[in-house]
């Protein structure tokens, strides 16, 4: 029984070991053409009204316009397994011209850990807040004799509660180095 533990602890030693996790995983395949933000919000965003239904921005604050890929990479136990780029308005390179804002059809629980990779080494950065609140409303409990939550106008007769929210953006300015 001995036997069995140590080999399974030493097993686990060496996963852990021998992981690359997402910050070494960018730093190995990307060098400086990425920025990485991880799902660990509370480390680069500051307003406590940010959760899974936030939207995702992007806006360049820069004064020409920018390219990159928008990458999510998925782990287990913190290790990378998948390296996936996330098309954007049906693209896989997303172009933002000078001071504009892009609002895609995205919201922050679709994604693990965030990569935008840049065509250039080092010239870009990207900023990570919460602004642009939006009110909605959600909804618990029977509409015509069927269970609802989390509605926004259900037709039909309504019988429960609702509560009003305050949900925040989640904006990515790109700015330069």
């Amino acid at each position: 029984m001995k036997k069995y533990l140590l080999v399974i602890m030493f097993f686990c030693l060496g996963m852990s070991l021998f992981a690359i996790n997402p910050k070494q995983y960018v730093e190995k395949n990307y060098k400086d053409r990425a920025v990485l933000f991880t799902e660990d919000t509370e480390d680069w965003l500051d307003q406590k009204s940010v959760n899974s239904r936030s939207p995702i921005v992007f806006y360049n604050s820069t004064s020409e316009d920018i390219e990159f890929e928008f990458h999510e990479l998925k782990t287990k136990f913190n290790q990378v397994k998948k390296d996936v780029v996330r098309k954007i308005k049906g693209r896989d390179v997303v172009k933002i011209k000078a001071g504009e804002v892009l609002i895609p059809s995205m919201t922050f629980e679709d994604i693990e850990h965030i990569v935008f990779l840049f065509k250039e080494e080092n010239k870009y950065d990207v900023l990570g807040y919460s602004d642009d609140s939006k009110t909605e409303t959600y909804t618990y409990g029977q509409v015509n004799g069927f269970s609802a939550s989390n509605t926004v106008g259900l037709n039909g007769v309504m019988a429960g509660s609702s509560e009003t929210r305050t949900v925040y953006s989640i904006v990515f300015e790109i700015v330069k180095k």
